[in-house]
C-alpha cells in the first residue's frame, strides 16, 4: 500500500525508497538518487517533465554560475524518502569501537599502576576512567535504542526552493504507544571548521528552527502528514571548504525509562530562481 501526501489514515503504509507513489498533486513516483552521469540524464528528462520541459541556461538566471555548476541538485529533484544521517546499527558499532578501544589502552595503564602499587599515578588516571565507564554507558545506551520504534520520513519535493512549501510524511513501525511525546523540527545549521593548534574544531550554530509537529496520540504519532515551509529571508543549503550550511528534519520521541528517539535526515534547500 502506498503513502498519500494529502492522506492521513493510520493504515497507510510507508514503502522503500523507490515505491512512493503520492496522491494526485504529486504524480511522479519516489526515485532513488542516480549514480552515474547517464542515470542522472535519465532521470532529469524523468521525473521532472512535469515541471520543466526544458532546463536551459536562461532557467538559471540570477543565479551564480559556481552554484548551478558544481551543486548536482537535480538528484534531489522530486518525491524523496530520506534516510538517517547517521543508522542507529552505525551508532552503536561506533560507540562499541571507541570504548573498547579507550577501555582497552586504559587497562594496560591501570594494570600497571596496581602492580606498581602508584596509587597518586592510579588517581590522575581518575578522569580518563570516567570517561571510559562513558562511553560503555553510551554503548550500552545505543544498543538499547536499537529496539525503539522505527521512524520512515519522506518528502514531496527533496531540492526545495527557499519560500517553497512541501509536504512531509512520516509512519512510525513497531510499540508506537510507548512514545509519549512527538516532534519533528526543520532546522537549518551553520558548521564552521577551523584548526586551533593542532586541533581541528567545527563549531555550530543554528540559524533557523521550524517546528511541523508535536503529537501525543498514539494514532496520530503512528502515521501524519504536515508542510514543510521554507522562509525566503533564510539561507539555501551550502557546501564549502571551511563551512557547511545543512538542512535538516529532526524527529524526538521522548519514552519513558528508555532511551529516547533522536534521529536526523538531511534535505536540501536551493537558491530562489534555481528551478
Amino acid at each position: 500500500m502506498y503513502i498519500g501526501f494529502g492522506s492521513k489514515s493510520p493504515a497507510a503504509k510507508l514503502p522503500a525508497a523507490g515505491e512512493l507513489n503520492p496522491s494526485a498533486r504529486f504524480s511522479s513516483s519516489l526515485a532513488s538518487a542516480p549514480e552515474t552521469q547517464s542515470d542522472r540524464a535519465e532521470f532529469s528528462a524523468g521525473s521532472t517533465a512535469t515541471r520543466s520541459k526544458d532546463r536551459s541556461a536562461s532557467d538559471l538566471a540570477g543565479v551564480s554560475p559556481t552554484y548551478s555548476e558544481r551543486v548536482d541538485w537535480q538528484r534531489f529533484v522530486g518525491p524523496q524518502q530520506l534516510a538517517p544521517a547517521i543508522s542507529r546499527r552505525a551508532m552503536v558499532l561506533g560507540a562499541g569501537f571507541a570504548a573498547l578501544f579507550w577501555n582497552g589502552i586504559l587497562s594496560f595503564f591501570v594494570w600497571e599502576m596496581f602492580e606498581g602499587r602508584s596509587w597518586f599515578m592510579l588517581l590522575f588516571l581518575l578522569p580518563f576512567l570516567v570517561v571510559g565507564l562513558g562511553l560503555i554507558y553510551f554503548f550500552f545506551y545505543s544498543l538499547l535504542g536499537l529496539f525503539n520504534p522505527v521512524v520512515k520520513i519522506a518528502l514531496s519535493e527533496g531540492a526545495i526552493q527557499l519560500g517553497e512549501t512541501a509536504d512531509l510524511a512520516w509512519e512510525v513501525q513497531g510499540r508506537v504507544s510507548r512514545i509519549a511525546e512527538f516532534r519533528i523540527l526543520a532546522v537549518g545549521e551553520e558548521q564552521a571548521t577551523y584548526t586551533r593548534g593542532t586541533d581541528r574544531i567545527t563549531d555550530t550554530d543554528v540559524f533557523q528552527s521550524l517546528e511541523l509537529c508535536r503529537l501525543t496520540s498514539a494514532e496520530e504519532i503512528r502515521f501524519g502528514t504536515a508542510q514543510l515551509s521554507i522562509p525566503a529571508d533564510t539561507m539555501h543549503s551550502h557546501e564549502g571548504t571551511r563551512n557547511k550550511l545543512v538542512w535538516k528534519l529532526q524527529v524526538q520521541g521522548r519514552i519513558p525509562w528508555f532511551p529516547d528517539i533522536k534521529e536526523e535526515y538531511e534535505f536540501r534547500v536551493l537558491p530562489q530562481g534555481v528551478r
